[in-house]
C-alpha cells in the first residue's frame, strides 16, 4: 500500500506538470517494484508458513491446510499488489470511475458465485473461497494493468 500512496503522490505531480510519460514510466516502475514486494514476502511467509502457524495452534490438519493458502496466497499477492498499485496510479491521473465500476461487477460476477461454486458446490471449502479471491483479484489485475498501459488515463485529467 505505501509503493501505491507513494506512486500517487509522484504520477499526480507528474500529471499535474504535464509530464505524461514520466508518469507512465513511474507507474510501471512502481508495479514492478511491488510486485517484487509482494512476491518475496509471499515466498517467504509460505516457506516458514509451518513455524509461524505453530505459534497459534498444534492442529497439524489447520496447519496443514493454511501452509495451502499460504502457497495459493503467492498467486493473491501478486494480483492484489497490481489492484493496489495500478489502481492507486489511475486515481491519481483522474480515472477513477474505471476501477470504480470494473470493482463492483467483477467482485459480482467473479468473486460471489465462484465462491460459491469452488467452496460449496465443489467441496473444496475455503480453499475453494480462495481460489476465487484468486481469480477475482487476477482478473481485476489484468483489466487495471490493462487500462494503466492503454493510457486512457490521459484524457481524464484535469489541467
Amino acid at each position: 500500500m505505501s509503493i501505491g500512496q507513494a506512486s500517487q503522490i509522484i504520477i499526480g505531480r507528474a500529471v499535474g506538470a504535464r509530464e505524461i510519460d514520466a508518469a507512465y514510466r513511474q507507474g510501471v516502475k512502481s508495479w514492478r517494484l511491488g510486485m517484487l514486494v509482494a512476491l518475496s514476502i509471499s515466498v517467504v511467509i509460505y516457506l516458514f508458513a509451518e513455524p509461524i502457524m505453530q505459534l497459534f495452534t498444534g492442529n497439524q490438519e489447520i496447519i496443514a491446510l493454511t501452509k495451502r493458502l499460504f502457497l495459493f496466497s503467492i498467486l493473491l499477492e501478486l494480483g492484489r499488489a497490481t489492484n493496489i498499485i495500478v489502481i492507486s496510479s489511475l486515481n491519481a491521473t483522474g480515472d477513477v470511475r474505471f476501477p470504480f465500476i470494473c470493482g463492483i461487477i467483477v467482485m459480482w460476477i467473479v468473486s460471489l458465485p465462484f465462491s460459491y461454486l469452488l467452496g460449496v458446490y465443489a467441496g473444496l471449502g475455503l480453499v475453494g473461497v480462495w481460489l476465487a479471491y484468486i481469480i477475482d483479484e487476477g482478473l481485476r489485475a489484468v483489466l487495471m494493468f490493462r487500462r494503466w498501459r492503454s493510457k486512457v488515463w490521459t484524457t481524464k485529467s484535469m489541467f
